[in-house]
């Protein structure tokens, strides 16, 4: 068992017999049942051995590995203060956190996270991303490409007043600094696209 297969369980929240508001998740992992129990601050795991199909519930299985992770370690603790800047280390190899601890990029691609998500939709995203051990969240704020650049959000608010570029809609912008300031509390950067380059026209200065 490691840690990868400990968040294959956390991924697959609500699934199989547990309640989906129970404090223990099941999944079948490598041939073998795991249970994550989450108190605290802390994260456990125990993993079962046991008959290749069937499900854990009301099985006698064998305990054959278990073990307790710091919730700390997960990508959903946020990260606060300095802590949050992110450095290129001494010997110019790799990306740090302040603290001197490596940070590695994976990336979720949530193109149209500021256009259809509203508050409720995104922290459960937001929750499941961070549980599954992301760290990224790839946006484009004014979005186009698929859709008209200037489309509206979850609440009808457009980023620009009639199609105005320099007159910004206040509301449209407010939840998406809602939506960065959210992310960062689930310990999740947002990799931030403005537009798209298609929608700019680089001789006038302006969107098309």
């Amino acid at each position: 068992m490691d840690e990868n297969d400990v968040w294959q369980v956390l991924s697959a929240w609500g699934r199989g017999c547990d309640p989906p508001n129970a404090s223990e998740r099941w999944k079948h992992v490598k041939s073998t049942f795991v249970k994550v129990t989450v108190t605290g601050d802390a994260i456990t795991y125990e993993a079962y051995r046991g008959p290749k199909y069937g499900g854990p519930c009301d099985v006698p299985y064998v305990v054959e590995d278990s073990g307790t992770l710091a919730q700390s370690s997960t990508a959903g603790g946020a990260a606060t203060g300095d802590n949050w800047k992110l450095v290129v280390s001494d010997d110019r190899l790799r990306v740090q956190k302040a603290d001197g601890s490596d940070w590695y990029w994976l990336g979720d691609t949530a193109w149209s996270l500021f256009q259809e998500l509203d508050r409720e939709d995104a922290e459960f995203y937001f929750s499941t991303r961070a549980s599954q051990g992301f760290t990224v969240i790839q946006a484009v704020v004014v979005m186009g490409w698929n859709r008209d650049w200037n489309d509206e959000n979850a609440y009808g608010h457009r980023p620009f007043h009639v199609g105005d570029a320099g007159n910004p809609n206040e509301a449209f912008w407010r939840h998406a600094d809602w939506l960065i300031n959210k992310a960062r509390e689930y310990g999740l950067y947002v990799a931030l696209l403005p537009a798209w380059g298609s929608y700019v026209s680089f001789r006038q200065g302006c969107m098309k």
